[in-house]
């Protein structure tokens, strides 16, 4: 059901999946009925199972956010709730291209070019939260992007759309900074300034049109909507592309979608800025439902998951390739709400329900991504697994039901059979088994048994709740500093716990979403 782009996902939460924060403690959830087994006869008849790095225990309740760095996490996930999905706008848009939190002008590079996002650092500007998400209909000649972004005020929300317009009707997309521009005003290129458009389908929003001429290599003439809406503190933005025949079309999905979106945003729960802009005195909850408890821990030297914190189910399917048919398996097994970290915890109505949601998800990946099933390594109990693979590399992902949870697992693995791991890229002698290499499989036999190791722990995890509901504190909650940033080259992209490196990966289902102002020129 996803593409498989996972190991080079490296978005973090901050503090949001370590013991920081204040000491005020969601309430934790309730956990499945003790055993009425023996305990020795239990134990005797279980079988053993390999859960290799990731901890297998039940985790104690996670704390509520105190700050600006881990409560945007928490923030942005209610704000992916809210943001609607191509396919509730336009039914054609149906496929996904990525989603991601925004948490400051760097995680703005797929959707703004470099003198949209210097403008913005000018500015000092800053982003409380935000997400985007980006859609495309089944031939891929229509794409809509929709991005909500929330700053301390609606004066800087204001300054912040009337900026980036003006750099839309004046510049269009430039691969340099607003000084470099000033000093050399040949870099702009008028093929890329937009045309400023009257929109009086919305109020508080500034449109304008552009146009990409095609080439001739092939790519067909297309013309581009681009609107930026204020709404208190929020700007909602959309780019939207299709033929220059259906621009009316183009312009109807962003009317449509603005019309629908703007009301949603007075129902996200938002922390109180200092200008006095929100509605809660701190962050919404991390874990208030306690799914996350459930959730497998990045261990040590692990790399940082695609998606974490509690999501509902819109969120979540906004990492899918096909959120349409997510939201479909949702619906049918009442699921609502999914904790999120190495591994994805929902609960459904009931087991049936959660089997239908195992069953639709996997078959799903079948029929629509030429996924193809195979055999989980451990035979852990209710559990189908699927593969896809290219050249490349390739991803694998299970589910599994226990009682009335579902748990989703995946990895990805890049197809580098021949290298040898006892020897690093700079010609040193290192262990074959180091972290390096022991997260970052390069073969899919790889894959399959590190995501068995933690699925295995997934299960354990289910298990240990019944006699440990007080919960366990992970190691790596307990060794790593979620502020302190880790810049050494083997753990740039595996830090378990802080702050995502600045990549365009996030939460994206592929490896760049089609751009919007920005990343659309800068890639010609």
């Amino acid at each position: 059901m996803k593409t498989f782009k996972i190991a080079t996902a490296t978005l973090a939460a901050s503090c949001l999946l370590v013991a920081c924060g204040s000491e005020k403690q969601n309430e934790p959830a309730q956990a499945p009925a003790p055993s009425s087994e023996p305990a020795g006869k239990a134990a005797a008849e279980k079988p053993k199972y390999d859960h290799g790095p990731y901890f297998p225990e039940y985790r104690k309740p996670f704390k509520n956010m105190t700050s600006l760095e881990g409560g945007n996490a928490v923030e942005s996930n209610v704000i992916a709730d809210a943001n609607l999905l191509g396919y509730e706008i336009d039914p054609s848009l149906v496929h996904s291209r990525g989603s991601r939190h925004i948490y400051g002008t760097s995680y703005l590079t797929t959707l703004l070019g470099t003198n949209y996002r210097s403008a913005l650092d000018d500015m000092k500007a800053t982003i409380q939260s935000g997400h985007y998400h980006t859609s495309e209909n089944e031939k891929k000649d229509r794409q809509f992007i929709s991005a909500i972004i929330r700053f301390d005020s609606a004066k800087t929300a204001k300054a912040v759309a009337e900026k980036l317009h003006q750099i839309s009707i004046t510049q269009g997309s430039v691969f340099a900074s607003q000084k470099d521009i000033a000093k050399d005003p040949k870099l702009i290129d008028p093929k890329l300034v937009d045309t400023d458009l009257p929109f009086k389908d919305r109020p508080n929003t500034l449109a304008s049109k552009g146009k990409d001429e095609g080439s001739s290599t092939g790519r067909k003439e297309k013309a581009s909507l681009q609107t930026y809406t204020t709404h208190n503190e929020f700007v909602v933005y959309t780019w939207g592309q299709g033929s220059p025949k259906e621009f009316e079309k183009t312009k109807r999905i962003a009317t449509d979608y603005l019309r629908k979106q703007i009301p949603l945003l007075d129902t996200i729960p938002t922390h109180k800025t200092k200008a006095g802009f929100g509605k809660l005195k701190g962050w919404t909850p991390t874990d208030k439902r306690g799914l996350l408890r459930y959730a497998v821990t990045t261990p040590v030297g692990g790399n940082a998951p695609q998606i974490m914190g509690e999501r509902k189910a819109r969120g979540y399917a906004s990492t899918q390739t096909r959120p349409d048919v997510a939201m479909k398996a949702f619906d049918l097994s009442g699921i609502e709400y999914i904790g999120n970290w190495q591994t994805s915890v929902a609960q459904a109505q009931g087991e049936e329900s959660a089997k239908t949601f195992q069953n639709a998800y996997v078959s799903t990946a079948v029929d629509l991504e030429d996924a193809s099933k195979y055999d989980e390594p451990q035979k852990l109990p209710n559990t189908s697994c699927f593969e896809m693979s290219l050249p490349s590399g390739g991803g694998v992902e299970c589910v599994m039901v226990y009682e009335d949870k579902v748990a989703l697992g995946s990895q990805g693995f890049v197809n580098k059979p021949n290298v040898d791991s006892s020897v690093d890229p700079n010609g040193d002698k290192k262990s074959a088994d180091s972290d390096k290499d022991k997260f970052n499989p390069r073969t899919v036999e790889d894959a399959k048994k590190l995501l068995s190791q933690k699925m295995a722990a997934q299960y354990l995890i289910f298990e240990n709740a019944k006699k440990n509901p007080e919960g366990s504190v992970p190691p790596s909650a307990e060794s790593v500093d979620p502020n302190k940033k880790d810049t050494s080259e083997d753990n740039k992209n595996s830090n378990p716990a802080g702050r995502p490196e600045d990549s365009e990966s996030g939460d994206s289902t592929s490896d760049k979403p089609s751009a919007g102002a920005g990343a659309a020129a800068e890639e010609k």
